[in-house]
């Protein structure tokens, strides 16, 4: 999650708009959802796609830690006139650009908003696009959600991350189990979700964004028909933060755990948590 951003975002609507005011507006004519599983690059894609100027502001605008609160700032009745809110703030554009509104949720997210973005009819209309955003190395993605839970260290944006990241944790493979499954119960939720909807999404890796930053995005772009002819020359404030350390605990915990580690590869998307829980323990 991108708590700064987020909380900028709200800043700068309780300052300028009137909420009643943005209702009255024309809702957007393309939306777009990434879908995403824990420590594969969410914010960080988030950021790049607020950059280009035309993708909208792809937030997570249902992560409860932020929804009670911004139902407050923006003294919105209930949910669902917060998702008429939000979905017409989250599109303006000044320069007249495509209306465009985009956000980012992880699998638990959703499941607490699923019904009611039904009901707005946010879910299976033809502008209605999907990107599933998702880590190639499940156990390295383990160790960073392991680690940033730990230390409460989740972005190099994070204030004085670095002092805080380095600060010694200790290994625990129980740990890094219970969030290697908590992922994996995620990518079962949209891989369940996409296929018994007949959705298509646009799929992004982790390691595509990280390594071929503009090619990605650009595929974005071209995905949902808005102009790909984009100069990439921001700089992004999201750093890798992972260390030494980190490396070491992931190969320690692949050598210990070899045979299952493969069990839940072989597994992952196709059996719930539970049923992969059977299979290694």
């Amino acid at each position: 999650m991108n708590d700064n951003f987020q909380l900028n975002t709200v800043k700068q609507a309780e300052e300028v708009l009137n909420v009643e005011e943005i209702l009255k507006t024309v809702p957007p004519l393309l939306y777009y959802f990434i879908c995403f599983t824990p420590r594969s690059g969410s914010s960080w894609l988030t950021e790049i796609l607020i950059k280009t100027n035309i993708a909208g502001l792809p937030e997570e605008w249902f992560n409860p830690d932020f929804l009670g609160e911004n139902l407050k700032r923006f003294s919105c009745k209930n949910i669902n006139e917060y998702i008429q809110f939000i979905i017409r703030f989250g599109a303006s554009n000044p320069d007249n650009s495509p209306s465009v509104f985009g956000a980012e949720m992880s699998f638990f997210q959703f499941q607490l908003v699923e019904k009611i973005l039904q009901e707005e009819n946010l879910l299976f209309s033809k502008n209605i696009n999907y990107i599933y955003l998702y880590r190639l190395n499940l156990v390295s993605q383990a160790m960073s959600l392991y680690k940033a839970v730990e230390t409460q260290v989740y972005h190099s944006t994070d204030q004085n991350f670095q002092d805080k990241y380095d600060l010694d944790f200790i290994y625990n493979e129980e740990g890094v189990w219970e969030w290697l499954l908590h992922i994996l119960e995620q990518e079962f939720g949209w891989k369940q979700f996409f296929k018994k909807h007949q959705i298509e999404p646009l799929i992004i890796t982790y390691e595509e964004i990280w390594s071929e930053t503009a090619l990605q995005v650009t595929r974005i772009l071209q995905y949902l028909n808005l102009s790909e002819n984009i100069s990439f020359d921001f700089e992004s404030q999201h750093r890798k933060i992972s260390s030494k350390k980190d490396l070491d605990f992931a190969i320690k915990f692949t050598k210990e755990n070899f045979n299952k580690i493969q069990i839940c590869y072989k597994y992952r998307g196709e059996k719930n948590n539970e049923e992969i829980r059977k299979l290694i323990f």
